[in-house]
């Protein structure tokens, strides 16, 4: 680990890891709560149960699937240009721009 607050490597793969375990039990749980609750007003136990926990399970997955994607296609620190300067702009040594 480097003290340069690098986030590739090691530091990056654990907060990945780590929101994406508490994003899938979040899921499982509002799911599981969410159909208990439709469950009691409509009285259609356990069905609206498991279709609550099947979507959280769906929902925490897909959330899981656009981190893991989303942290493999950033550019790593290194790999960054600086874009504060353009190179058109350029000017000659007089002072005056290029303008051929």
């Amino acid at each position: 680990m480097t003290g340069s607050g690098d986030k590739s490597g090691t530091d990056g793969l654990l907060g990945v890891a780590f929101t994406s375990g508490l994003t899938l039990l979040a899921g499982l749980f509002l799911g599981y709560y969410g159909g208990r609750w439709l469950d009691g007003l409509a009285g259609t136990a356990p069905w609206l149960t498991l279709v609550g926990i099947l979507l959280g399970i769906v929902a925490g997955f897909r959330v899981l699937l656009r981190d893991i994607l989303g942290a493999s296609s950033r550019p790593k620190p290194q790999d960054r240009h600086d874009t504060s300067r353009n190179d058109t702009s350029r000017e000659d040594e007089g002072g005056k721009p290029d303008l051929g």
